[in-house]
């Protein structure tokens, strides 16, 4: 899109004054000819020459060094990588708010309202990690990153943003499933510390890989958006249904990042600092697969561990027994019985 909408702007800028020139030569004669200073003439014609060169270096070159060559701030460049749809093999983000059914029919607009801070607040956070937002269908978003650094810092980043929105106080107040602002105080010498407030959205993680067989790009007819069709799409949407308001869950490829960043040390685990834990095996009974789940959280937000109930339909290693499935990128072999359910905190 804005690729088209700068070769647009090119086209014109070149082309625009020689042709301006030409029909007024064409309408008046010569005589305007003397009116028009030489060097107006000579750099129309001289943007004309080049206009088919800078057309291909806007269309096929780097953008983002035409950009920076051309003092485009941060904010541009960001906004233009967040509308392009990654291609190849795309990690997937899908949220949903917890209880909204139930939340829309008790809080009708006041739902609305809060609604609306939270798909504002998902598509601002798109910008700065590079996310493709590939649809929407009611509360529920499904989204593209390029790599999984970009996908996870969103995610942490939603759900401790989710607690500074201005909400609703009609929505903040009405104590329903869902809504509850919940405080935890670890000892009497802390404050309280706020790990829910405002509307609590889950989210699945899935980083698509090409054992997952082919992933088809296609642009949708209707919304003009890259949709991905394949395995690696389905498992993404089960993931994001796995989990309940608040919880981030991952697959194990996604676990396996995160743990090779940690022993190296990487400056991305420095500067979010985590608490993961392995929660078992959740059958997909439909793709007859079993998936090795974990969930990530902000270490700001460790305290929902003990608030969050297990998933259910999730074995444990220890209670898991294979079935007629493909055992899906299981985190720990099953027959392994050490380290199960374990937390990590990766942090600073």
């Amino acid at each position: 899109m804005y690729d088209v909408a700068l070769g647009r702007v090119v086209y014109v800028a070149c082309t625009v004054p020689y042709l301006t020139f030409s029909w007024v030569v064409v309408a008046k004669a010569y005589g305007y000819m003397n009116i028009v200073p030489d060097e107006l003439t000579i750099l129309s014609t001289a943007l004309y020459a080049v206009s088919g060169f800078a057309l291909a270096f806007v269309l096929v070159a780097n953008q983002q060094c035409m950009l920076s060559w051309c003092m485009v701030s941060d904010d541009v460049i960001q906004q233009i990588q967040a509308n392009e749809a990654p291609t190849d093999f795309p990690v997937f983000v899908n949220t949903d708010i917890e209880s909204s059914s139930a939340l829309w029919g008790a809080l009708g607009s006041v739902m609305l309202d809060a609604q609306d801070i939270h798909d504002n607040l998902l598509r601002t956070l798109l910008v700065p990690h590079h996310g493709y937002e590939i649809t929407t269908a009611g509360d529920s978003f499904q989204l593209a990153f390029h790599n999984i650094a970009d996908a996870v810092a969103y995610c942490l980043d939603v759900q401790e943003q989710l607690l500074l929105q201005p909400w609703p106080p009609a929505f903040v107040d009405c104590q329903m499933p869902g809504s509850a602002t919940i405080t935890t105080q670890l000892s009497l010498l802390q404050r309280p510390k706020t790990v829910f407030h405002g509307v609590r959205v889950r989210m699945g993680i899935h980083a698509s890989n090409p054992a997952e067989g082919p992933l088809v790009n296609q642009v949708h007819p209707v919304t003009s958006r890259m949709a991905y069709v394949g395995l690696s799409e389905l498992i993404g949407r089960e993931v994001s249904a796995i989990g309940r308001g608040g919880q981030i869950i991952v697959t194990a490829p996604i676990v396996r990042w995160l743990r090779a960043s940690t022993a190296n040390n990487a400056a991305w685990t420095k500067t979010h600092p985590i608490v993961l834990q392995e929660l078992g095996v959740h059958r997909v009974p439909d793709l007859k697969i079993d998936l090795g789940i974990a969930q990530v959280l902000p270490v700001s937000l460790k305290g929902r561990l003990a608030l969050i109930p297990p998933p259910s339909k999730v074995q444990t290693m220890l209670t898991y027994c294979p079935r007629l499935s493909n055992n899906y990128d299981l985190l720990i072999s099953p027959m392994e019985t050490t380290s199960h359910n374990s937390d990590v905190s990766i942090a600073a």
